[in-house]
């Protein structure tokens, strides 16, 4: 008989390990920040501009003036407690009957005769202004019955352009302006310091038998006579 062949041992098989399960391990969340260069400006947050005020429109200038009888015209003209004074306008002086014109041509004033064209001469315009600012005295422009406002406007031009509107809103007083209207030849009786000490009693007055336009009226100071 053969031999009997060896048993091969048995193979212990290894043990299994139990079978665990793992939780897989959380990453910390971190917030993604965008790195800062070395350097790099930091932006400030832009203010805004604060809302201006919007500016309050000028008042419209309105008309002012008074109503008299002839024999108030010296008060309310020719005094320097003249309400007229208390504006920052000449007086328009409204007389229907033509009385105040008289008036004044025996006061001691230039007067220029609108409706006289010698009388509007570019020369005669000046001489007339120049004399009322240096001797305080007052310049009437008389219009007459007519409308002839614009007319002496454009004759004032011819002595100096701009020259009506200087004198209704007084520019006129100042030495920059009155100078402005000095010749050489008018000698040294016309130096500006002669004129400082009259030049407070300077009076400009515009006189006529019907009202002012009504591009006037709110640039003077109306002296109705009753």
């Amino acid at each position: 008989m053969p031999p009997k062949k060896p048993a091969s041992p048995a193979v212990k098989k290894p043990a299994s390990k139990a079978a665990t399960t793992k939780s897989p391990t959380k990453k910390p969340t971190t917030t993604a920040t965008a790195s800062k260069k070395p350097g790099a400006a930091v932006k400030k947050p832009v203010a805004k501009p604060e809302a201006k005020p919007e500016p309050k429109p000028e008042a419209e200038p309105v008309a002012q003036g008074i109503t008299i009888a002839l024999a108030a015209l010296t008060q309310e003209v020719l005094a320097k407690t003249a309400a007229y004074r208390e504006t920052n306008r000449w007086p328009f002086v409204y007389d229907v009957s033509g009385n105040s014109a008289t008036f004044l041509q025996y006061r001691d004033c230039n007067m220029i005769q609108a409706m006289n064209p010698d009388s509007l001469s570019p020369e005669t315009i000046r001489m007339a202004l120049l004399g009322g600012l240096r001797y305080g005295k007052p310049v009437v422009v008389n219009l007459g019955d007519c409308d002839l406002f614009d007319a002496c406007v454009k004759k004032f031009d011819l002595v100096q352009k701009g020259l009506m509107g200087d004198i209704l809103s007084k520019e006129i007083l100042k030495e920059e302006k009155y100078i402005s209207l000095v010749k050489e030849s008018d000698g040294s009786e016309y130096d500006a310091i002669r004129f400082l000490s009259e030049i407070e009693n300077f009076t400009f007055i515009l006189l006529s038998k019907i009202g002012p336009p009504e591009s006037l009226k709110k640039q003077v100071f109306l002296v109705e006579i009753s």
